[in-house]
Parts: C-alpha cells; structure tokens; sequence
C-alpha cells in the first residue's frame, strides 16, 4: 500500500473535522454591548466550569473516585454537569449551566 501525500493527509483531516467535532448548535440572543454568545459552546467547558465550582464547595474532600457527566438539555440551551460515585446513589453535585451566558442555575446536592 501506497503512503497517503502529507498534504492530502492534511486535506482530508480538515474535511472530516467539522464532521467529527461537531456541537449542536444553540441562537443566542444579541445584547447590544455584550459579547455575542454561546459562551459554554461545548460538553468540555461545562465540565469546566462544573469543577471549579464543585472545588470550592468541596472543602479538600477528594472526590477522586466520582465521575463527572455532562447532558445537553433537550432544547439545547444548557447542560446539566454532575458527579456520582459509580455503583453508589447520591453524594453527588448538580448544576444547570447556561449556554448562551454561562450562568448557574440549580446548584445542588444530589441525595
């Protein structure tokens, strides 16, 4: 077998990226003088913003062994970030996070 030209190569993983990592897409309304949204534009930066929050409502306990999960929301304006202990009910902190803002709504305590 032939090796693929590093220019083709290049060509190609430029076709199949958008393809690959791909967001739903979410209208966000213009307020004149702010920055036009989506500010949380994909699952990582909600899990972002999701860990820095959970740090400091943690006080240094070690949540080493949760795992965090990230859920778009059905209309695609938010996403609900969490973490659980596997094989375990409750323990775990919620939040709603706002695409278009980035506001936190719905800071919780799993039980």
């Amino acid at each position: 077998m032939k090796p693929v030209p590093a220019a083709l190569s290049l060509v190609l993983a430029l076709i199949a990226a958008p393809a690959a990592f791909a967001q739903t897409e979410v209208a966000c309304p213009k307020t004149p003088g702010m920055f036009p949204g989506p500010f949380v534009r994909d699952p990582e930066a909600a899990q972002g913003i999701f860990v820095a929050v959970a740090d400091q409502f943690q006080g240094g306990e070690d949540f080493s062994g949760y795992q965090i999960k990230v859920e778009e929301s059905a209309d695609h304006r938010s996403y609900l970030a969490y973490h659980y202990m596997p094989g375990v009910r409750g323990g775990g902190m919620a939040m709603t996070i706002d695409r278009c803002t980035g506001r936190i709504t719905k800071l919780r305590y799993q039980r």
